[in-house]
Protein backbone atom coordinates (compact mmCIF):
# COMPACT_ATOMS: atom_id res chain seq x y z
CA UNK A 1 0.00 0.00 0.00
CA UNK A 2 1.25 3.13 -0.85
CA UNK A 3 0.09 6.33 0.95
CA UNK A 4 -0.08 10.15 0.60
CA UNK A 5 0.16 12.74 3.16
CA UNK A 6 -3.04 14.84 1.38
CA UNK A 7 -4.72 15.49 4.64
CA UNK A 8 -3.51 14.11 8.27
CA UNK A 9 -2.58 15.02 11.75
CA UNK A 10 0.65 15.11 13.32
CA UNK A 11 1.57 13.67 16.19
CA UNK A 12 4.46 13.32 18.57
CA UNK A 13 4.81 9.36 17.59
CA UNK A 14 3.55 9.45 14.63
CA UNK A 15 1.22 10.74 12.00
CA UNK A 16 -2.58 10.27 11.13
CA UNK A 17 -3.74 10.22 7.32
CA UNK A 18 -7.44 10.35 6.47
CA UNK A 19 -8.80 8.41 3.85
CA UNK A 20 -11.91 9.70 2.98
CA UNK A 21 -12.84 7.28 0.49
CA UNK A 22 -12.92 4.60 2.76
CA UNK A 23 -13.69 6.35 5.79
CA UNK A 24 -10.14 5.13 7.52
CA UNK A 25 -7.65 6.09 9.27
CA UNK A 26 -3.94 4.87 8.73
CA UNK A 27 -1.64 5.89 11.65
CA UNK A 28 2.06 5.66 10.22
CA UNK A 29 5.00 5.66 12.93
CA UNK A 30 7.77 8.26 12.52
CA UNK A 31 10.98 7.14 12.47
CA UNK A 32 14.90 9.02 13.27
CA UNK A 33 14.63 10.44 9.95
CA UNK A 34 11.62 12.94 10.19
CA UNK A 35 12.21 16.45 10.38
CA UNK A 36 10.09 16.62 13.77
CA UNK A 37 11.94 14.29 15.96
CA UNK A 38 13.77 15.50 18.83
CA UNK A 39 16.70 13.47 18.55
CA UNK A 40 18.78 13.95 21.87
CA UNK A 41 18.55 11.29 23.82
CA UNK A 42 18.59 8.63 21.18
CA UNK A 43 20.86 6.82 18.55
CA UNK A 44 19.12 5.95 15.41
CA UNK A 45 18.52 2.56 16.03
CA UNK A 46 17.62 3.22 19.47
CA UNK A 47 14.59 5.88 18.41
CA UNK A 48 13.61 3.56 16.23
CA UNK A 49 12.92 0.58 18.56
CA UNK A 50 11.48 2.60 20.63
CA UNK A 51 9.03 3.81 18.39
CA UNK A 52 8.42 0.27 17.83
CA UNK A 53 7.85 -0.86 21.08
CA UNK A 54 5.16 2.09 21.33
CA UNK A 55 3.48 0.94 18.11
CA UNK A 56 3.21 -2.91 19.19
CA UNK A 57 2.02 -1.08 22.70
CA UNK A 58 -0.72 0.59 20.79
CA UNK A 59 -1.46 -2.65 18.54
CA UNK A 60 -1.61 -4.95 21.45
CA UNK A 61 -3.68 -2.36 23.34
CA UNK A 62 -6.69 -2.22 20.44
CA UNK A 63 -6.46 -6.11 20.23
CA UNK A 64 -7.24 -6.03 23.89
CA UNK A 65 -10.22 -3.45 23.29
CA UNK A 66 -11.58 -5.38 20.13
CA UNK A 67 -12.59 -8.04 22.89
CA UNK A 68 -13.85 -5.97 25.53
CA UNK A 69 -17.14 -4.08 25.78
CA UNK A 70 -15.88 -0.60 25.86
CA UNK A 71 -14.63 -0.99 22.23
CA UNK A 72 -17.77 1.10 21.57
CA UNK A 73 -15.80 4.00 23.02
CA UNK A 74 -12.96 4.00 20.55
CA UNK A 75 -12.17 3.53 16.66
CA UNK A 76 -12.40 -0.23 14.80
CA UNK A 77 -9.27 -1.42 14.56
CA UNK A 78 -8.69 -3.55 11.60
CA UNK A 79 -5.11 -4.45 11.55
CA UNK A 80 -1.29 -3.45 11.14
CA UNK A 81 -0.21 -3.25 8.27
CA UNK A 82 2.94 -2.43 6.36
CA UNK A 83 2.92 0.42 4.01
CA UNK A 84 5.10 0.34 1.05
CA UNK A 85 5.91 4.07 0.28
CA UNK A 86 4.92 7.44 1.84
CA UNK A 87 5.00 10.92 -0.55
CA UNK A 88 4.21 14.32 0.42
CA UNK A 89 1.55 16.19 -1.04
CA UNK A 90 3.68 17.21 -4.20
CA UNK A 91 4.64 13.18 -4.60
CA UNK A 92 8.00 13.34 -3.29
CA UNK A 93 9.13 10.36 -1.41
CA UNK A 94 9.45 10.60 2.11
CA UNK A 95 9.53 7.08 2.95
CA UNK A 96 12.76 6.97 5.48
CA UNK A 97 11.00 9.25 7.82
CA UNK A 98 8.85 6.83 8.61
CA UNK A 99 8.78 2.97 10.25
CA UNK A 100 6.67 1.59 6.96
CA UNK A 101 6.40 -2.04 9.49
CA UNK A 102 4.62 0.06 11.69
CA UNK A 103 1.20 1.43 10.70
CA UNK A 104 -2.49 0.81 11.78
CA UNK A 105 -5.99 0.90 9.91
CA UNK A 106 -8.67 2.34 12.16
CA UNK A 107 -12.40 3.76 11.35
CA UNK A 108 -12.36 7.40 10.92
CA UNK A 109 -14.04 9.04 12.79
CA UNK A 110 -15.63 12.22 12.15
CA UNK A 111 -15.22 15.26 14.69
CA UNK A 112 -12.81 17.77 15.84
CA UNK A 113 -8.86 16.03 16.03
CA UNK A 114 -7.45 16.42 19.87
CA UNK A 115 -4.38 15.21 21.02
CA UNK A 116 -4.89 12.75 23.92
CA UNK A 117 -3.20 15.09 26.88
CA UNK A 118 -5.65 17.36 25.79
CA UNK A 119 -8.70 15.36 26.56
CA UNK A 120 -9.74 14.89 30.15
CA UNK A 121 -9.66 10.98 30.64
CA UNK A 122 -11.73 10.49 33.34
CA UNK A 123 -14.44 13.48 32.79
CA UNK A 124 -15.17 10.62 29.24
CA UNK A 125 -15.13 7.87 31.63
CA UNK A 126 -17.70 9.38 33.82
CA UNK A 127 -20.29 10.38 30.53
CA UNK A 128 -20.31 7.18 29.67
CA UNK A 129 -21.25 5.64 32.92
CA UNK A 130 -17.79 3.51 33.52
CA UNK A 131 -15.94 3.33 36.81
CA UNK A 132 -11.94 3.87 36.17
CA UNK A 133 -9.68 2.85 38.70
CA UNK A 134 -5.85 2.09 38.23
CA UNK A 135 -4.11 -0.04 40.51
CA UNK A 136 -0.22 0.24 40.90
CA UNK A 137 1.96 -2.52 42.48
CA UNK A 138 5.19 -2.02 44.12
Amino acid sequence: MEIRLDEFADGSHASVIFDRVTNRAIKIFKSYQHPSMEKSDYNEEGFNDYKRKIYQSELSAYKLISENTIRQFFPKHYTGITIERVCDNAGVDISDQFLLECALILDLIEGTSMKQNEIQVTECYKKAGLIWRIFFKN
